[in-house]
């Protein structure tokens, strides 16, 4: 078992157990460094190795979730009531939910995300892909096509059509940026101006939600009209609705991102054009799930005094689990573990599998490349990491 790890140790242990070309793996020990380096200034306690991970999430009762959805940066009055004026609140649901009420919302969630419906999505996935990437030119510009499927799938899954999303103001450009907003604002370290900003964002697009939700009401086939029909509270499934967007297809959309990166760099020893091969590309996405998932990170808190790894845990503590990172030596810890394990695990490693698969035959089979036209800006919140805009040149290999 990993012992936790202080945000000061000076020398974090990497997991050489995957080949980084010299490319040194970020740790949260860093980021928690850098914003609190004054020693005690840091509120959490970083955990790491999938044996110390499962027994905090294997333990909900003395590590809850209460903390999940509990901005890092506290919300300022002004904040607050402009998140108030629009009626904005993520009541308890299903990531920081626990007890009945998490395994009632959990059940119905999983009938909508089952493996037999994830499979099937495969053949739709690719010819979407083949679509696309048909219409394309040689040039620089991006891959807009992996913002647009993880989307399309989540509304297929879910049973709540784009029309139903287009509706409300919420195509997926938009549901992209009303997304990065709303992970800044609960993950991130914000200025009092910015987070301003940031609320009336999130407001908005609580609102838009909570009509999508209602519009859903009466119709049992759709994943928030079956919840209402489980008289689930009409506030916790727009929570939820939120919660799907912002931490669910839009990270799936930073999560290929992050693998396209990595196989462009050839960060792990596999490049994308090795991706042609199917095991190859399931290889890659695994490895960044492993050492630099788009969600490096899971929070908990302690209720009572406890122990990890030898290590005293006292009541109250926050202690931030290290799911994905240098110590990482399981990539299915990336999805967390036990009655909180994310149920779109399984579509999200496939989606992004499939996805590579088939951008790299489409370049093996038109003799072309794909290079990075310039180095990306990353986002980087306490549990959100990953490039953001990625830029390609697609260049002829004859």
């Amino acid at each position: 078992m990993s012992a936790p790890l202080e945000h000061s140790q000076p020398e974090p242990i990497w997991d050489m157990s995957l080949p980084t070309n010299g490319q040194k793996l970020v740790s949260r020990a860093e980021l928690l460094q850098g914003y609190w380096p004054v020693a005690g200034e840091n509120p959490y306690l970083l955990v790491g190795g999938s044996e110390a991970i499962r027994q905090v999430m294997g333990d909900t009762e003395t590590f809850a979730p209460d903390n999940a959805l509990t901005a890092v940066t506290p919300l300022e009055p002004a904040s607050l009531r402009i998140l108030l004026s629009y009626g904005f609140s993520l009541p308890e649901v299903l990531a920081s939910a626990k007890g009945q009420l998490h395994r009632s919302v959990r059940k119905v969630v999983t009938s909508f995300f089952t493996p037999q419906k994830v499979r099937a999505q495969e053949e739709g996935v690719r010819a979407r892909m083949r679509a696309v990437l048909a219409d394309r030119a040689s040039g620089a510009g991006q891959l807009p096509v992996f913002h647009l499927l993880p989307v399309a799938l989540m509304q297929e899954l879910t049973g709540v059509p784009r029309q139903d999303y287009l509706a409300q103001g919420l195509d997926e450009a938009e549901l992209a940026r009303y997304s990065l907003d709303s992970l800044e604002l609960f993950w991130g370290w914000v200025e009092p101006e910015r987070q301003q900003e940031l609320a009336h964002r999130a407001g908005e697009f609580h609102r838009k939600l909570s009509a999508l939700v209602a519009g859903c009401a009466e119709r049992p086939d759709t994943l928030f009209g079956a919840l209402a029909s489980q008289k689930i509270e009409s506030k916790r499934i727009v929570s939820l609705a939120y919660f799907l967007a912002i931490a669910g297809q839009y990270t799936t959309c930073l999560l290929m991102n992050s693998i396209l990166h990595a196989g462009v760099t050839g960060q792990w020893g596999i490049t994308l054009g090795q991706c042609a091969d199917f095991s190859r590309a399931q290889e890659l996405v695994r490895a960044v799930l492993q050492a630099e998932s788009s969600v490096p990170t899971w929070r908990r808190v302690a209720t009572a005094d406890s122990s990890v790894g030898g290590c005293p845990v006292h009541a109250g503590q926050e202690v931030l689990l290290e799911v994905s990172g240098p110590q990482s030596d399981d990539y299915r810890m990336a999805f967390g573990w036990g009655a909180h394990r994310c149920l779109g695990a399984l579509l999200a490693e496939s989606e992004c599998t499939w996805m590579l698969h088939e951008l790299a035959c489409w370049l093996e089979h038109e003799k072309l490349s794909l290079h990075l036209a310039e180095e990306p800006r990353w986002l980087d919140l306490l549990s959100y990491r990953a490039p953001l805009e990625l830029k390609f040149e697609v260049r002829n290999e004859f």
